[in-house]
């Protein structure tokens, strides 16, 4: 395999620039998961329009990996919620586009679209790891098998990344609490949709190193900034890893996952990445009855 080297891309959002569509999948997703929990007909029809909006870049090469945030948020959770069969089809596109970023010497996604006709730099980001989603559902929901291999390859090449010194030295050394965020958030789908028990020992071992360094009130900081998009996306994946486990295991990571929301309120959540993250946890709590 290409020799790949592992990146570390986490910056705060003054520091990092996404493109419009990127906000507005999420501020789509939170429109569905708001309609989800009210029944609103107006929010409903705000989250419809807001998706809709989207659906040109079906039509276009795929930008970069955060393409797979976009599809999940919007047409991802109007597909989920609605039955509509338009929303599935738009997002086996989007599921076979992202697969072009894929570089089977590297086996692993590339950064973006324009890296695939000339590869030079294969940097392996824990972001990525948030994409693998849309490649297994659909696999799961009657696209090709190879887009789970690659989501499969992408995630064995991070793991052995991870457990490699330099990650080890970097979580003893600090928080880099956005890639542990990622990193609990992408492993836990990793093993929802395989259920390889090398997944959930890894993301065990992400959650516990997770949790060790928290602060009281689990908020984490990147420099001196409390990360609450970081705090948001870990309680959205503790949540849902505590329904693989039982007993003592399941409640830590439920417990940790209330005492991270219960730190701060909705009005904290400033930004639509942070938003749906925080929604998605509340409503992953509720279905639970905790």
């Amino acid at each position: 395999m290409m020799a790949c080297s592992y990146a570390d891309s986490s910056i705060t959002g003054s520091e990092r620039r996404f493109p419009e569509e990127w906000c507005r999948g999420f501020l789509s997703g939170q429109l569905w998961l708001d309609y989800e929990y009210t029944g609103d007909k107006d929010v409903r029809a705000g989250a419809e329009r807001l998706t809709e909006s989207l659906a040109p870049l079906l039509k276009a090469p795929v930008y970069d990996y955060n393409y797979s945030q976009i599809m999940l948020g919007s047409f991802g959770n109007a597909w989920r919620i609605t039955g509509d069969r338009k929303y599935k089809d738009m997002l086996m596109v989007a599921a076979d586009s992202l697969s072009m970023l894929f570089n089977p010497a590297a086996g692993i996604l590339l950064s973006r679209g324009e890296d695939v006709a000339a590869p030079g730099d294969c940097r392996n980001m824990i972001d990525k790891m948030m994409s693998l989603e849309l490649l297994f559902w659909a696999a799961r929901s009657g696209s090709s098998l190879y887009l789970y291999d690659v989501a499969v390859s992408h995630a064995d090449a991070t793991m052995e990344a991870m457990s490699g010194s330099d990650y080890t030295a970097a979580a003893g050394r600090s928080m880099r609490a956005r890639r542990q965020a990622m990193a609990l958030y992408g492993f836990t789908v990793a093993y929802r949709e395989t259920k390889d028990p090398r997944y959930l020992d890894f993301v065990k071992n992400v959650a516990d190193t997770w949790l060790w360094q928290l602060p009281e009130d689990n908020i984490p900081y990147i420099n001196t900034v409390r990360d609450i998009p970081s705090a948001c996306i870990s309680a959205s994946a503790l949540v849902e890893l505590s329904t693989f486990l039982q007993g003592d295991e399941q409640r830590k990571y439920r417990d940790a996952a209330v005492k991270t929301l219960d730190s701060f309120s909705g009005s904290a959540v400033s930004s639509a990445y942070a938003g749906y993250y925080y929604m998605e946890a509340l409503l992953r709590l509720k279905k639970l009855d905790v």
